[in-house]
């Protein structure tokens, strides 16, 4: 599948992803940024990323928004995937998987549904694929499906 196969969903979800890894990794404590610097990473990361170019300025902005509430949310995101599995998965999570899963959970419970819960799931699943991290798959479904779960009840 190449890139220009994936609809603009995915390449949203792909970029939100990269996103989030990419604060994660830049930044210590990612809930506790003030919304400048969180701009700096988050317009670095829209600067090399290879899906930019399929966004325009609109879009752009309106990811922005999204990655600005989605990391206002970061509490209750994690709290949603510790209520999901045990501490001592979520300490052995990479960060790439960490970030799937927080930016599926926000989709889940904030998002505005235009297809199918299973249909999103399985989009997360196959960028974890893409992502060369097939074995946590399995490990993802659970978690998004529990989280689902989880996030509707509350």
């Amino acid at each position: 599948m190449t890139e220009n196969d994936l609809s603009f969903s995915t390449r949203r979800r792909i970029l939100l992803i990269q996103l989030i890894y990419s604060l994660d990794i830049n930044c210590s404590e990612v809930a506790f940024l003030n919304e400048r610097t969180i701009l700096e990473v988050v317009n670095n990361a829209l600067s090399v990323s290879r899906h930019r170019a399929r966004y325009d300025n609109k879009t752009s902005d309106t990811d922005i928004k999204i990655i600005l509430e989605l990391i206002g949310k970061l509490s209750t995101l994690d709290e949603i995937i510790l209520q999901t599995c045990d501490r001592e998965s979520r300490e052995r999570l990479s960060k790439v998987v960490f970030a799937i899963l927080r930016v599926g959970i926000y989709e889940l419970k904030y998002g505005q549904h235009k297809y199918s819960i299973g249909n999103i799931i399985k989009d997360y699943l196959n960028i974890a694929v893409a992502l060369d991290h097939s074995p946590e798959s399995g490990f993802i479904n659970g978690i998004l499906d529990k989280a689902y779960s989880v996030a509707t009840s509350a």
